[in-house]
């Protein structure tokens, strides 16, 4: 007979709550892009279809990285291949901070990237 350990929250449950939180960073991300659209066009002069370019290439990652994700989860397993696909991508999201200094103007923080 197989000795079944029981955990306080079931596996399955803790799967949906990670996906969860993966996709509402994402949408954050998302959400973060559009609202920061008017400072970004105008600290760096860009037109509107040019930051339309910008705004779109969020959707370009998405469409081209789908098929060969999903063709490395069906060479190596989808769970090596997530793991590793959110490895990278917290990676990068770790290196935003790289990108910022931290300067305090009275009671809150005053974000300044560094050029």
């Amino acid at each position: 007979m197989i000795k079944m350990k029981k955990y306080l929250i079931p596996k399955r449950f803790l799967f949906v709550f990670g996906t969860f939180t993966l996709s509402l960073m994402l949408y954050m991300d998302r959400i973060c892009i559009s609202t920061a659209k008017g400072p970004i066009a105008h600290d760096l002069k860009l037109t509107d279809p040019e930051m339309g370019w910008i705004l779109s290439i969020f959707a370009l990652g998405y469409a081209l990285f789908q098929t060969p994700g999903g063709m490395l989860a069906d060479k190596f397993g989808a769970r090596k291949v997530l793991s590793s696909i959110v490895a990278i991508w917290s990676a990068f999201k770790c290196n935003y901070w790289f990108g910022v200094e931290f300067h305090f103007n009275g009671d809150y923080p005053v974000f300044i990237w560094c050029s």
